[in-house]
């Protein structure tokens, strides 16, 4: 079995050149046939474990209720500050979310359950790290005020309009001169 190097130049023939023999024993070819199948597998899918590499990290946490009892079922939302772009999640039945794969960056994290209040708040997400975002939701106090207003009509003598004021002598005698 020959393989055909870069170049284009047969391995048989490159052995030739730095002075070694095609007609060495089996299992020394063998294991140069192992060795060189070795390397050319790994040189193949050595790039593919560098692209594998993620410039992503990700926001975990818990929700809690007052209690501090775990919160099932509670939406949590991380909108990236600089993009606009939202990821929506929900806890677990243990009360645990995780936001994978997320673009490094800033984020406004709000999560929210039904009968208590949303919270919210600022998580950074770096490359290649979990980022912890947990929240202690309170309850909403539902409050019913009923509130009456009684007011009543000013007293106003609609049919006087007429204004007055005392004029001293002094300010007639002023108007007469003009």
């Amino acid at each position: 079995m020959d393989f055909v190097g870069l170049g284009g130049m047969r391995l048989s023939k490159i052995i030739e050149l730095r002075g070694g023999s095609m007609g060495c024993s089996k299992s020394a070819s063998r294991n140069r046939s192992i060795a060189l199948s070795g390397t050319l597998i790994l040189a193949l899918f050595l790039p593919c474990l560098v692209v594998a590499q993620s410039y992503r990290g990700s926001i975990r946490g818990k929700v809690v209720d007052p209690s501090g009892s775990v919160i099932a079922g509670a939406k949590i939302t991380a909108k990236n500050d600089a993009t606009g772009q939202t990821r929506e999640g929900f806890t677990s039945a243990d009360g645990a979310y995780v936001l994978a794969e997320l673009p490094a960056g800033e984020y406004t994290v709000m999560a929210q359950a039904a009968g208590l209040s949303p919270v919210a708040q600022n998580v950074r997400v770096n490359v290649g790290l979990d980022t912890t975002a947990d929240f202690d939701l309170i309850r909403i106090e539902k409050r019913k005020e009923q509130i009456t207003v009684t007011e009543t009509t000013p007293l106003v003598d609609a049919p006087k309009d007429v204004l007055g004021e005392v004029v001293d002598q002094k300010l007639v005698d002023g108007l007469c001169q003009l």
